[in-house]
């Protein structure tokens, strides 16, 4: 039975590539004596140290980008080998590099061509910087160009790849082609030879030369007669010995994360993790002091929720989770501290996990695009700003769907300033929301906090901030886990939006509703249906291979032999079956999971009705000359 599905996922696996590999576009074939086009002047061509483009290519490819209103072209010389063309489909369909705003870069490292209005934003490296530098520059392009990017075949021009002279240039040319596979090529192609071998073996010995002969055909498949013209003859014929040596190959290279030396990294994470003694326990520095009474009503009826270690970064820690038994608020206690939450949160978002939380975070545009759609139900702001927003996902859906309305970022790191260099958002600034909350007073008609009030160490300070920075009139929009999904009480620790340590607070429908009503603010809608997140059995599925076979590479972690990656690798591949099987249930079952009591998470829209807080000291005693002024202003 294994066998069989296996030879129905290689025969699937050959018509996804072979789909990709003759979607891809061309330019136009070479023209003599052709005019330049008149636009040559705006796009500028760039190769990679050591490669030389023909004029024409050049001409053609400003031609075509400008035919299809694209601002960066990365081209693909033909005649690549089997090998590397595989990987490069294995990454992406070319059409959906296009329409997808937020997938990573990818790029043949050769050469690409760029718009000046891109290139008013990033600077090109010199040639001395080395392959490494052009590599990370061509694969960032696509950031600065979101819908306007796309892979093209450029016809009558065979190129072969750079001359990669260094050890270092070889690996990061790999990390490059294989990107985020990286890991998993690497126990995938044993499993693929154990398969092929066991099936000439143990099955039929016909059936088993007819996998052995699909499996050496398959670059034939994909390629013969796609636009690529790659070289799949020598694949096919020699597969074994070039995909054992490319395996090989593969073995020594690690995943980039913006050269970050993860070794050089561990010291520094000994020392922390020893200077914050009773992690374990969930003691010690990085800790305040346990409460003993509700945040949000005060009451003192705390019993203990659960205890939920870090599965996703894997540092050292136990995290206790109390419900109040007045309100159903559901808090960390005792909470991080704020030197406990910079260890935490180091490295998540920055540094070397940069990259893995854009992927992830570029995964929600369905998302992004329902929260405008929400706004728009209820009315045409002309000024709104996001508060945690992070890179600006959601600022460059939304500028993308209301042109007419400045969206602007606040955040506390520095992504803001990578989200206003790549122009997703048109303004942004750096702070906590409540420190900065006096200086933007009445300037916004719409605030939204997506997946952000959890994070903070006091959301009620936090609605008190988007009261002060809104008009009246003006929209708040927050999107929070929903505590009372069943989920949360049937999977317990393995249910993603617990997410130790980062989320500290949980505040069901009830409890938000109630403390907007409190501030002034009047509920308009809220949503539970499109805002489910169809991924509770997939998460609950990674967080238990995860907690079998955790990542042991990270500097933070116990070192591991140098088998274990195989070894963790393997059990991801076996336990595909099952990851799949989880999707599938996700995707199947979310007309059920949707429902309230069901949905993980819960969408809300309040409008500001009323001037004054009660809630803010600030506005207690007011005199009746204000409250008159006020009155007069609601009426006008």
């Amino acid at each position: 039975m294994l066998t069989h599905l296996l030879t129905f996922a290689l025969l699937a696996d050959s018509v996804r590539l072979w789909r990709r590999a003759v979607s891809y576009p061309r330019l136009a074939p070479r023209v003599d004596h052709a005019q330049p086009p008149a636009l040559l002047n705006e796009y500028v061509l760039l190769s990679a140290p050591g490669v030389s483009v023909p004029e024409d290519v050049h001409w053609r490819a400003a031609q075509w980008a400008d035919d299809e209103g694209v601002l960066v072209v990365d081209l693909l010389p033909e005649g690549w080998t089997g090998l590397d063309a595989i990987a490069q489909l294995n990454k992406v369909h070319p059409y959906d590099y296009s329409l997808k705003p937020f997938l990573s870069g990818v790029s043949a490292g050769v050469a690409v061509l760029v718009h000046e209005r891109v290139l008013e934003r990033v600077t090109p490296p010199e040639p001395r910087e080395g392959y490494e530098v052009w590599l990370d520059f061509t694969h960032s392009l696509k950031r600065f160009a979101p819908w306007e990017s796309a892979l093209v075949v450029a016809t009558d021009w065979r190129q072969p790849r750079p001359n990669l002279l260094s050890q270092g240039e070889r690996n990061a040319s790999l990390s490059a082609l294989y990107g985020a596979q990286l890991g998993l090529m690497k126990s995938l192609s044993p499993v693929m030879w154990l398969w092929v071998g066991y099936s000439i073996v143990s099955e039929d010995l016909l059936y088993g030369l007819l996998i052995a002969f699909l499996w050496l055909a398959q670059p034939a498949l994909i390629l013969a007669s796609s636009p690529l013209k790659a070289t799949w003859l020598p694949l096919s014929l020699a597969r074994p010995f070039l995909d054992f040596k490319r395996w090989l190959e593969l073995l020594s290279v690690q995943e980039r994360s913006k050269h970050i030396d993860r070794e050089a990294l561990r010291p520094t994470y000994e020392e922390a993790i020893a200077h914050g003694k009773g992690l374990e326990r969930g003691e010690g520095p990085y800790f305040q002091a346990e409460r003993d009474t509700c945040p949000i009503c005060s009451s003192s009826q705390l019993v203990p929720h659960m205890a939920v270690p870090d599965f996703y970064q894997g540092k050292p820690g136990l995290f206790r989770l109390h419900r109040c038994g007045t309100c159903e608020h559901i808090f960390q206690n005792p909470q991080l501290s704020i030197e406990g939450l910079q260890f935490y949160y180091k490295d998540f978002y920055d540094g070397l996990g940069e990259e893995g939380m854009d992927m992830i975070f570029g995964a929600s545009e369905q998302s992004y695009r329902q929260r405008v759609g929400m706004i728009r139900a209820h009315g045409a702001p002309e000024r709104w700003l996001d508060v945690g927003g992070g890179h600006g996902h959601f600022t460059l859906i939304a500028k993308h769907l209301m042109p007419q309305t400045r969206f602007e970022l606040l955040d506390l790191s520095d992504s803001v300033d990578f989200a206003v260099e790549r122009g997703w958002c048109d303004a942004g600034m750096r702070g906590l929301f409540p420190e900065r909350a006096q200086e933007l007073e009445g300037q916004y008609d719409g605030v939204s906090m997506s997946h952000y009030l959890e994070h903070t160490t006091d959301p009620l300070s936090e609605l008190d901030a988007a009261h002060c920075a809104l008009k009246e009139g003006g929209l708040l929009m927050i999107e929070v886990p929903d505590p009372a999904s069943i989920f949360g009480k049937s999977l317990r620790s393995f249910w993603l939006p617990w997410f130790q340590p980062q989320h500290l607070h949980f505040m069901s429908v009830e409890n938000l509703g109630r403390s907007l009503e409190e501030r002034g603010f009047e509920v308009l809608d809220v949503d539970r249906e499109q805002a489910h997140q169809s991924v509770d059995l997939f998460f609950a599925t990674l967080i238990l291979l995860q907690r079998i076979a955790p990542d042991r590479s990270q500097p933070w972690a116990t070192p591991a032999s140098p088998l274990y990656p195989l070894g963790r690798g393997a059990l991801l591949v076996c336990s595909l079956p099952l990851i799949l099987l989880a999707v599938s249930l996700d995707r199947l079952l979310r007309p059920v999971f949707t429902r309230p009591g069901w949905s993980n998470t819960y969408r809300m829209i309040a409008q500001k009705t009323s001037l004054a807080n009660p809630q803010d000291p600030t506005h207690e005693g007011s005199s009746p000359d204000a409250e008159a002024s006020e009155e007069s202003e609601r009426s006008s």
